[in-house]
């Protein structure tokens, strides 16, 4: 049942839902995850009193982190109807000390304050305006889900991908733009996260099958007992089963790098609760290092520390070893390349295949038992896969061989150095910084006054400004802290209230992170630089 999708928007399986509006009489918000109603006289839509005006927001609160398949939503109720919303999905991790179900979590996204205070955690991902065309209902799909929503319309749209998605706390919709605001129905189809614990997981489908029980006999009438077939439709039925698990539309979504959506060989468990290939992540810290970035995680952009960094998923790379172990048999039956995504891999066995064409072809031309001796020994050369560790040797020996041609003969090593712009080969005036690049006195001396220049500038401010907006937007609330605790600096002699204001918002920043210590020393400056300022 794990796999099959579930309507989570209901208050049976302990999902809650708030709103910041007051609604209509008889119209509430629950209306919306009840979807046992038996007084057939009680509106099943929510409305909001007919003097409220957008924005507003309602929030569902999941009891467990969850897979969004869809997201659907009806905004049509009688003549009125909702003709602008954004849905927000948020990823909050479940407090730890609590095991009990439902899951708990550190921000409380229902409090109108906290929301605004934490808006950082909301991610979009869509948005709707009405066009001409009026809908009744609207659908909102995730293309990476392994199991796409059949409830497909003509206003269909694609949820934009987002880390939250995969394992999703709370859903924001907010309504822009509204007669009154209403909405008639609302369902999110998904599946259990991966990162739920075990007893969290079972919780859930105990409680799911206690309000939606299966019937047995049913399910014993589709299935007919397997004494009653034969040998020979067992075998047959086996091989079946064994070429539709070996293809690569069937392998386990939790196999699957959410980045480049191909097999994981070595997944990484991150600090934000996703997995990916360890040459997946590599790639990104390089690619962040030519920008001067330290290395952080891709999908918060928070940066890794002695308490946050990736850690080999040991679970899954079991089952992924397992997986491939048991369709290395199947390598007649289907493509390896399709499964393994591996270029060599591919290169290999086609090369054998179509050396064991060749030797079939010239069969009519042989005796006969020349033939039969020689195709069989090019068949076990042809169905020959290499394994990853002759793989990884291979390249290996390759990548030194060729960075070996390219060396010098001798071990003469030339220590002449010069300044890598103006060409300065003095050694009395050469620096070399710590990023290894060699500059001369003049230039630092110049580098030195352009940061003086900039120091006294508005634009420089402004700019930090701006990077401070964006850090908070992505998480990195240490990042932030720091670039406010370095424009305060900046501006201390020049603009000394501008200075408090960043000192204050530096100081809040790292108390919302846990950072005490660095909050009193930030909000110890800003009193330094007032009192300053009044002795002057």
């Amino acid at each position: 049942m794990n796999g099959e999708l579930i309507n989570f928007a209901d208050k049976a399986l302990k999902t809650q839902i708030s709103c910041s509006a007051i609604s209509a009489d008889g119209c509430c918000i629950e209306n919306l995850i009840d979807q046992n109603q038996k007084n057939f006289l009680k509106p099943s839509y929510f409305m909001a009193e007919y003097y409220i005006k957008c924005p507003v927001e309602i929030v569902l609160t999941f009891p467990c982190l969850i897979n969004i398949s869809a997201i659907v939503v009806y905004p049509k109720v009688n003549s009125h109807r909702t003709r602008g919303f954004v849905l927000f999905t948020v990823f909050q991790k479940p407090i730890l000390s609590t095991v009990e179900f439902p899951c708990t979590y550190n921000n409380d996204l229902s409090d109108d304050l906290c929301r605004k205070k934490n808006k950082y955690l909301m991610n979009q991902v869509g948005i709707y305006r009405e066009s001409e065309k009026i809908t009744e209902k609207i659908v909102f799909r995730n293309k990476l889900h392994y199991k796409q929503f059949l409830g497909v319309t003509d206003n269909t749209r694609e949820m934009q991908t987002h880390g939250s998605v995969h394992s999703c706390s709370n859903i924001v919709l907010k309504i822009t733009w509204s007669t009154i605001p209403s909405i008639k129905k609302l369902e999110v189809w998904g599946t259990l996260a991966n990162i739920n614990s075990r007893s969290v997981s079972s919780l859930f489908m105990k409680q799911f099958y206690e309000q939606y029980p299966i019937n047995i006999e049913s399910s014993d009438e589709q299935y007919p007992n397997n004494n009653e077939c034969s040998d020979e439709q067992n075998l047959t039925e086996e091989k079946q089963n064994l070429k539709s698990y070996g293809t690569s539309e069937n392998i386990p979504v939790e196999f699957i790098d959410p980045i480049t959506c191909s097999m994981m060989t070595i997944p990484m468990l991150l600090p934000s609760g996703n997995t990916v290939d360890s040459s997946t992540l590599d790639k990104f810290i390089i690619e962040e290092q030519k920008y001067g970035r330290l290395p952080s995680d891709p999908f918060t952009g928070i940066v890794f520390n002695g308490n946050r960094y990736p850690i080999p998923n040991s679970s899954l790379k079991a089952r992924i070893d397992q997986y491939t172990l048991k369709n290395s048999e199947l390598s007649r039956e289907f493509d390896i390349c399709n499964i393994f995504n591996n270029k060599n891999n591919c290169e290999i066995v086609n090369k054998s295949f179509s050396l064991n064409n060749d030797r079939i072809k010239l069969k009519r031309f042989c005796d006969d038992a020349e033939v039969s001796k020689f195709s069989v020994e090019n068949k076990k050369k042809s169905f020959k896969v290499l394994h990853h560790e002759e793989i990884l040797h291979d390249s290996l020996h390759s990548s030194l061989s060729a960075a070996l041609s390219v060396l010098p003969s001798s071990f003469y090593k030339n220590t002449i150095q010069i300044c890598n712009v103006c060409g300065v080969n003095d050694r009395t005036s050469l620096l070399k910084l710590p990023c290894f690049h060699v500059c001369c006195r003049k230039l630092l001396v110049q580098a030195a006054g352009i940061a003086n220049e900039l120091k006294q500038s508005n634009i420089t401010i402004e700019l930090m400004e701006r990077a401070c907006i964006l850090y908070q937007q992505h998480g990195a609330l240490d990042t932030a802290a720091l670039t406010l605790v370095k424009a305060g600096k900046m501006c201390e002699s020049t603009l000394p209230n501008k200075a408090v204001e960043f000192f204050i918002k530096a100081s809040e920043l790292c108390e919302n992170e846990g950072k005490l210590r660095d909050a009193s020393d930030y909000i110890n400056q800003a009193i330094r630089i007032q009192v300053k300022q009044k002795l002057q």
